[in-house]
């Protein structure tokens, strides 16, 4: 099992993701509203387990990569055209 604090920040980013586990739900779902909370962590953890964690951090690290790259290249061209401004000035 994840610390809490960990599982509450995996809770938050599912919601920003919009991830609903898509696991059927126990027939006998216990009425009480703390025990339908755990299940839905177990839900959570499975969802985790079943690499949507894995994949978002994946597809963020790659994003993240690439706006990285774009902003290196942007740099470069700005020092290009600059390059090539003061080659016409003298």
């Amino acid at each position: 099992m994840m610390p809490h604090s960990e599982q509450s920040q995996v809770h938050q980013k599912l919601q920003q993701l919009s991830v609903s586990p898509q696991l059927p739900l126990p027939l006998n779902q216990p009425q009480c509203p703390h025990m339908r909370k755990e299940s839905q962590v177990q839900d959570l953890l499975l969802v985790c387990q079943g690499g949507m964690w894995r994949k978002w951090r994946k597809r963020w690290k790659r994003v993240q990569m690439t706006v990285r790259v774009q902003k290196h290249r942007r740099q470069r061209v700005r020092a290009k055209k600059l390059k090539g401004i003061q080659r016409r000035m003298d």
